[in-house]
């Protein structure tokens, strides 16, 4: 199934079924904003004010969770028989070397104590963190990804933030991997991940950096352009703004990813970027795909021509994989801004 497909039934004509519209901007409550494009039915908008980008209207609360346990999202879980390495390959390619050294990141900022991940999906991040050292929690919308991380790996697994208010809920650690950019309203998701916060608590924000050259060279073809998944578009700045809204400060940020490359600036000359759910014909777990523009067939991604990798031709051409090899490194170098990693605490006072 195709994200243009699965979005059809929250539209009623060029109307969304279920809209939250924004009055104002999140970021810096600017009220003028113009419109950039519109991408299956959505309507992304650039902010006047701080140039925030974000898609107005967007799904309500009521419609993303009904877009969350859709089919083409429930996709995401159904296909238990895949590793689980495999099903968390694209969450796992945001640390850069993957999982276990974004795990040793946070062990640096957080060595021990309560941890809560909001938007935990399957539970890999959790299920990382030993639980000698950590108790942990995880937050998930996605019925099917809440089981799972409750029978494979034993997690407490809540529906809601609000599941977590109360006395004696404070935490050590939050992280929030991959959730700004889908939330219907990103200032109350962020004063609510403050509010989770001990006193001397770390909070670990990722999200896509609409600031880099991907955003900058593909315009409405960058791939993190996916409503009603994606809604809100960051830079370190402006999420920064957001985040003082809430009453936090920035204490460190960085950069990860590189994975779009000449191929996607190629393709995207002849046709729209799309995404299959993750059970596409090849098996993959990497779901971007093209749509020719004036017909054809589906192009499916081609990730041994996006990285260095071991094949057969690696074997057979040493040569040409080595020139391969560095030429998608220095490429992927241009494109290391994909995504940022921002780390924020309670500002003081």
């Amino acid at each position: 199934m195709l994200l243009s497909d699965a979005v059809k039934p929250l539209f009623a004509g060029t109307e969304l079924r279920y809209p939250q519209f924004l009055p104002q901007c999140p970021v810096c409550t600017a009220t003028a904003s113009k419109e950039l494009f519109v991408l299956r039915g959505f309507s992304h908008r650039q902010c006047r004010g701080c140039g925030f980008i974000f898609v107005n209207p967007r799904l309500s609360d009521e419609g993303a969770r009904i877009y969350y346990n859709s089919e083409y999202y429930r996709q995401y879980c159904d296909n238990n028989e895949r590793p689980i390495n495999e099903v968390f390959g694209p969450y796992c390619r945001t640390f850069g070397p993957g999982l276990p050294d974004f795990v040793d990141r946070l062990r640096a900022l957080c060595p021990r104590g309560r941890v809560v991940d909001v938007g935990c999906g399957l539970g890999a991040l959790l299920a990382s963190l030993p639980a000698t050292d950590f108790e942990r929690v995880g937050v998930e919308y996605n019925e099917a990804a809440a089981r799972f991380a409750r029978e494979h790996f034993g997690l407490r697994i809540v529906p809601d933030l609000a599941d977590l208010r109360g006395a004696g809920t404070g935490f050590d650690l939050v992280t929030a991997i991959e959730v700004i950019e889908h939330v219907a309203d990103p200032l109350a998701c962020m004063q609510d991940l403050a509010q989770l916060l001990l006193p001397t608590g770390v909070l670990v924000v990722t999200t896509p950096n609409i600031g880099g050259l991907d955003y900058h060279l593909h315009g409405r073809q960058c791939a993190h352009f996916c409503a009603p998944s994606h809604v809100n578009f960051f830079t370190v700045e402006t999420l920064t703004r957001l985040a003082a809204r809430a009453g936090l400060q920035r204490q460190d940020y960085g950069y990860r990813g590189g994975v779009v490359s000449y191929v996607h600036w190629w393709r995207t000359r002849r046709a729209d970027v799309d995404f299959w759910s993750p059970e596409a014909p090849t098996r993959n777990s990497a779901n971007l795909v093209y749509r020719p523009r004036h017909g054809g067939p589906v192009i499916l991604p081609a990730p041994q021509s996006l990285a260095p990798a071991a094949t057969a031709g690696a074997a057979r051409a040493p040569r040409l994989a080595f020139l391969r090899g560095l030429a998608n490194r220095l490429l992927n170098g241009l494109f290391a801004q994909t995504q940022m990693i921002v780390v924020f605490r309670r500002a003081a006072g």
